[in-house]
């Protein structure tokens, strides 16, 4: 799994809803806030990008999609689980204050949320896992 905090966060939460695992609350947790681990799975963290050359000597690992892509791996043919469009890790437009209501922020919102680019994202990005949060 990632060793960076935020996508580590991420993984074990993920693999938590799956019910392998049960961690205190909180955001950011570790496998030191582990609760429960009835499988006694052992938990290895590496650098993110190495991942996907783990799956040759791991039972399985939690590998982000762009470095699945990279690696020429199809997450919605080769992975065990896949984050729902609900997960709180989407992608976001962000502007600063001051240019919230600007028209060209306004403008690029509507495009980034119209039918055709969630018809596009569904049809070219969903098999490799990214699903339209909006």
């Amino acid at each position: 799994m990632p060793n960076d905090p935020t996508n580590c966060a991420r993984a074990l939460r993920l693999l938590e809803k799956h019910g392998l695992f049960k961690f205190k609350a909180g955001e950011l947790i570790t496998s030191r806030d582990m609760t429960e681990n009835p499988r006694e799975i052992k938990l290895i963290e590496l650098e993110a990008a190495q991942l996907p050359r783990t799956l040759v000597d791991v039972t399985a690992s939690v590998i982000n999609t762009n470095f699945a892509s990279e690696a020429g791996l199809i997450p919605s043919r080769d992975a065990i689980v896949i984050e729902d469009k609900d997960s709180p890790y989407a992608n976001v437009v962000a502007v600063r204050e001051a240019d919230k209501d600007s028209p060209a922020v306004k403008a690029l919102v509507k495009a980034v949320q119209s039918p055709e680019v969630k018809a596009f994202i569904e049809k070219e990005l969903e098999p490799r896992g990214i699903l339209p949060a909006f």
